[in-house]
């Protein structure tokens, strides 16, 4: 007889307000409840994590190294039903946070912050800081809104070259944020280096405005 391997069917979980964290959120009648839930879960390769349209949900979403999904089976992240999801941070934390993992594809969703001059973090936020110049793939961000932050999206590397592959940033619309809508950076290159911290990227039809840039970046 063989034994039982782990789970290898794709899974849909569903997060709803009138959910409970008890329940297993495989369908929308036994839905989670919380972001923490979503935070506190492993998640499989080509899962998906949908949140009720039309409903806002409170606090920030964070995957740990080795959490997120690969470039041919990503985790997706969306809003199920009628409208789109709401994540909304606190100052202290980002909307979406994933360290030193990817594989994630983020898409109809609100991000919101608590104001561009109150908020410390980034509506949605890739990090990358692996030794040994080591590219992450597949970072897909497509029809979202964030605002409120004291960046909209944000992806770095900074440690050597490593950073991010295959990124594609798609229908967004990045406003009323402090030093960016979008933005990208990595470790400083040495004169005549080639080697960036990220590939492959691809930025079109999003919206950037009213981010007013910070005053104070640079100072002492």
């Amino acid at each position: 007889m063989e034994s039982l391997e782990a789970r290898e069917m794709l899974a849909t979980f569903y997060v709803s307000l009138s959910g409970s964290d008890s329940n297993n959120g495989t369908s929308p009648s036994s839905a989670w409840q919380s972001i923490n839930k979503v935070n506190a879960t492993s998640f499989a390769d080509g899962d998906q994590i949908l949140f009720q349209g039309g409903q806002t949900f409170t606090g920030g979403l964070y995957f740990a190294p080795g959490s997120g999904g690969t470039a041919a089976q990503p985790i997706t992240l969306s809003s199920y039903g009628t409208g789109r999801a709401t994540i909304s941070a606190p100052s202290n934390k980002d909307g979406f946070f994933a360290y030193n993992t990817s594989g994630f594809s983020i898409a109809n969703l609100n991000f919101v912050g608590v104001g561009a001059t109150l908020s410390t973090k980034a509506g949605v936020s890739f990090y990358n800081d692996f030794a040994g110049n080591i590219k992450l793939p597949h970072v897909y961000i497509d029809t979202i809104e964030v605002s409120g932050f004291k960046n909209g999206v944000l992806i770095g590397g900074w440690n050597g070259s490593s950073g991010y592959d295959d990124v594609r940033i798609t229908y967004v619309s990045a406003h009323d944020n402090l030093e960016a809508g979008i933005s990208m950076y990595g470790y400083p290159l040495t004169a005549g280096s080639m080697n960036h911290a990220h590939t492959n990227v691809y930025v079109g039809h999003t919206l950037a405005y009213n981010n007013f840039g910070d005053p104070l970046a640079g100072r002492p």
